[in-house]
């Protein structure tokens, strides 16, 4: 799968995510720089090997189950407040 931007640019203002493409891993279930939440139910989330040093994320989630990734901004000033930002990835199903 081709890798994706992983910085939002405004006129004067850039915004970056940090592991935007998920390769960052401090163990095979742990994102380094993403909080990963199960927020109903018990998601899984796990790192796939897509040929070294690249991974891919996966989260694992029943169809009642609801599981986030997210991450503090730390380049974010007043200047983006009101402004609305639209981050997209790839999301497959199995089964």
């Amino acid at each position: 799968m081709p890798r994706l931007a992983t910085t939002v640019a405004l006129p004067g203002y850039t915004l970056a995510l940090t592991d935007g493409v998920f390769d960052i891993w401090t163990d095979a279930s742990n994102l380094t720089n993403w909080t990963f939440a199960q927020t109903t139910g018990a998601p899984t989330l796990s790192r796939i090997d897509v040929g070294a040093p690249d991974y891919e994320a996966r989260m694992s989630v029943a169809a009642s189950e609801v599981g986030t990734l997210s991450q503090t901004l730390t380049t974010w000033t007043s200047s983006y407040q009101s402004r609305t930002f639209t981050v997209r990835y790839t999301i497959t199903t199995q089964g």
